[in-house]
């Protein structure tokens, strides 16, 4: 494939001749016009380097260090600094040829993009705009490389010379959106056609790290926290291929992702044998959360770790990463991730193999490997730990069918599925599980979907119901369950004709959809009368984690401290109190698996304007425990968050 020669950018419905559009709009979420970035191929001074300046003192780097800047916009219309690309054909040990260049918008597409040598840079296109997935611009280079170096900068006064001795820099300061803000820090690296460094890990304070040298710059420069390093090694496992910053909900994330078959997948999936009750677990262990299937339970973690990490992890809960013993067995495991992470994401199970004997493999929990659905040409030697990568589809679901993770509401369970599908598919996999996308006959249930999308997905994603309505007679509307369409809150304007399948949007009501377009649903199936103790009107008592005599549950919606007190009481509960540090330990793990990282989220502490310095919990048991963040309280809010950046407590409005 011959290298990129040049980019170009447009806005509107401009052509460019002799260069090729990428159909992805990069201003999709500022509300200004359309954006496109085209490229060329061939010529003798392919780009090896791209680089994204959104404050004005990166531009005097990137100009005096042989960059070409694009003169439009990015993000055309958005109140904000411009967002402009710069590009350069290189010339150091350090440069390779870009020969592909793609952009993303759905999180769910990355992990199949790393996999294949894809290169994301640094620069989140809608960084500061609400709403929406990350915009990322990737690029794929003419060899393989890895991560030689990695440095640091406090500033932009070293820009210049980092940038002519071949280093890339890392797009995303890691201080974004500390409040009161913080220096700019940026993480910067080079790359190598060799292998490079094997780890990365950050430090903090005074902590030294065996093995691992460190980059003497805070990336916490400027802010109340502690300080921070950047530390790599160059020990005896896979090199890192990728190295970038991310940044959500003020917490600043270093990933590093080794590709090699060792640790591509770094999603962390449990089991767990039963062995007579399950109850009495030691203090910590959560017994909610995991799906029955025979005679075991699995729960899926959205956790990116190493596979001796995850195994870990599961030894927390009395576990041992996954051991899989038929196809059933295999499928059933398959659909568990995919109903969790709306994808097909690569994880972790429990094989390995020995560096002795490499054709002889294990399960952590010491059971016969007795199945082995191995893909073509797999394992082929480059790896010693075993995940299981989904290339196929996920089959014979029936075999095996969940019975967890559904939510009662009035005669009615309901589960929230992420997966993609158009609308036949979904009611098809509704049915599977002696379902139909869901019917809605009252304001109230409408409600109750739409909390139960939002607290799922974490935003108020559009989602397939089961109405339909037929082309001989588009007025009227029908259930796939049968029941009577007696109830309609349609956007106004709706229906308009576009489609013949009912989607809730959420801007107020429904509309009517393509039914081949690709979105979540919602499933309901009917309580049979004996089970499920035909619990109240809206009550929901799934989702909730034992832990001693109290149960817990964690919602990704963003609210005010106020109205996730509300939602709370709307369970028949309160904000979380806290009274032991292993309660604490719990109620972060708990956070971290079901988000994914440590999110800053609110707890039942507040205090009294009169009398600050006396708190309470909402759920008026004493405040007899508070790890307060060293400087915390400050008197600069007067409700309690735990924010884990620290492992500690602060306060904020």
């Amino acid at each position: 494939m011959d290298p990129i020669n040049e980019i170009q950018i447009t806005q509107g419905d401009q052509e460019l001749n002799g260069f090729t559009r990428i159909d992805v709009n990069l201003n999709r979420v500022a509300g200004g016009p359309n954006v496109f970035l085209w490229y060329s191929r061939g010529g003798d001074n392919p780009i090896t380097r791209i680089q994204f300046s959104f404050r004005q003192e990166m531009i005097f780097g990137l100009k005096n260090s042989g960059f070409t800047r694009i003169p439009q916009r990015v993000n055309q219309g958005a109140p904000d600094f411009p967002i402009h690309l710069w590009y350069m054909s290189g010339i150091t040990e350090f440069d390779v040829p870009i020969v592909d260049i793609t952009v993303t918008t759905r999180l769910q597409d990355e992990p199949a993009l790393f996999s294949k040598n894809w290169e994301r840079l640094g620069c989140d296109l809608n960084r500061n705009n609400n709403g929406g997935d990350p915009i990322y611009v990737w690029v794929k280079r003419s060899e393989r490389t890895y991560i030689c170096d990695i440095t640091a900068t406090i500033g932009f006064a070293e820009d210049v010379d980092l940038f002519n001795k071949g280093y890339f820099h890392v797009d995303e300061d890691t201080n974004r959106g500390v409040n009161p803000a913080g220096d700019a820090v940026f993480v910067w690296y080079r790359h190598s056609r060799n292998q490079g460094i094997t780890g990365v890990r950050v430090s903090v304070g005074d902590e030294v790290i065996d093995d691992f040298t460190r980059v003497d710059k805070n990336l916490n420069s400027g802010t109340a926290g502690d300080p921070v390093y950047l530390c790599y090694s160059n020990g005896p496992h896979p090199p890192v291929q990728y190295l970038t910053v991310l940044v959500c909900n003020r917490v600043s994330v270093i990933m590093a992702i080794r590709c090699s078959s060792l640790l591509l997948g770094v999603m962390c999936l449990l089991s767990v044998q039963l062995a007579g009750t399950a109850e009495n677990k030691q203090s910590g262990a959560i017994n909610s959360g995991w799906t029955q299937y025979g005679p075991r339970e699995f729960m899926f973690f959205a956790i990116k770790k190493t596979w001796e990490e995850a195994e870990s992890t599961c030894e927390e809960y009395g576990a041992h990463l996954a051991s899989v013993h038929s196809e059933n067995e295999d499928s059933f495991i398959k659909r568990l991730i995919y109903n969790q992470a709306g994808s097909d994401r690569p994880s972790w199970l429990g094989g390995y193999n020995s560096h002795m004997v490499p054709k002889r493999w294990y399960w952590t929990d010491e059971s016969a490997f007795d199945f082995s659905p191995w893909t073509q040409g797999q394992p082929d030697g480059s790896g010693h730990c075993l995940q299981t990568n989904y290339k196929g589809t996920v089959e014979n679901k029936q075999s095996g069918a969940i019975n967890s993770g559904w939510t009662s509401y009035g005669p009615c369970q309901f589960m929230f599925f992420a997966i993609e599908k158009t609308w036949e598919e979904a009611e098809s996999t509704c049915e599977e599980y002696g379902a139909h996308l869901a019917s809605v006959h009252s304001e109230n249930e409408d409600s109750f979907i739409k909390r139960l999308i939002y607290n799922q997905a974490g935003s108020d994603r559009p989602s397939w119901l089961g109405g339909y309505n037929s082309h001989m007679v588009p007025q009227r509307w029908y259930w796939t369950d049968e029941s009577a369409f007696d109830f309609s809150p349609w956007t106004q304007g709706q229906p308009d004709g576009s489609g013949h399948c009912l989607q809730t949007n959420y801007k107020g009501g429904w509309d009517d959809l393509n039914c081949n377009s690709k979105i979540p649903f919602v499933c309901a199936r009917r309580i049979r009368k004996g089970t499920a103790e035909n619990k109240q009107s809206g009550a929901i008592n799934s989702g909730w984690t034992q832990y001693g005599p109290r149960q817990f549950m964690f919602f990704a919606i963003k609210k005010t401290w106020e109205e996730a007190e509300s939602t709370c009481e709307e369970y028949g509960a309160h904000l979380a109190s806290v009274h032991s540090e292993k309660e604490d330990s719990f109620i972060k793990r708990l956070i971290y698996n079901q988000a994914g990282s440590d999110r800053p989220s609110w707890l039942g502490g507040y205090n009294s304007h009169m009398v600050p310095k006396r708190w309470y919990w909402t759920d008026e048991s004493a405040f007899d425990f508070s790890p307060w963040t060293q400087g915390q309280p400050d008197g600069s809010g007067h409700c309690l968050q735990t924010n884990f950046k620290v492992n500690e407590i602060k306060i904020l409005l």
